[in-house]
C-alpha cells in the first residue's frame, strides 16, 4: 500500500518482534536507508517524536 502524499515523501512502518523467551525492552527508533535504481543510498530523517521505552514479552511485536 503506498500512503504517500507525493511522489518524494511518504511513510515507512518498522515492526519489532520479541522472538526472545524473555522479556526485553527497547527505546530509540529504526534506522532506514532507501537504495535507489543505480543501488545509491539515501538516509531517511526521522521526524520529531520523542522515543519512549517499549517493552515486549516474547512473542509480543509493536510497531
Amino acid at each position: 500500500m503506498d500512503a504517500a502524499p507525493d511522489e518524494t515523501s511518504g511513510r515507512i512502518n518498522v515492526t519489532m518482534v520479541n522472538r526472545g523467551s524473555t522479556t526485553c525492552s527497547a527505546t530509540g527508533f529504526a534506522g532506514v536507508d532507501i537504495k535507489d535504481a543505480d543501488n545509491t543510498s539515501n538516509p531517511i530523517e526521522r521526524g520529531r517524536a520523542q522515543p519512549r521505552v517499549t517493552t515486549l514479552k516474547p512473542t509480543h511485536s509493536t510497531g
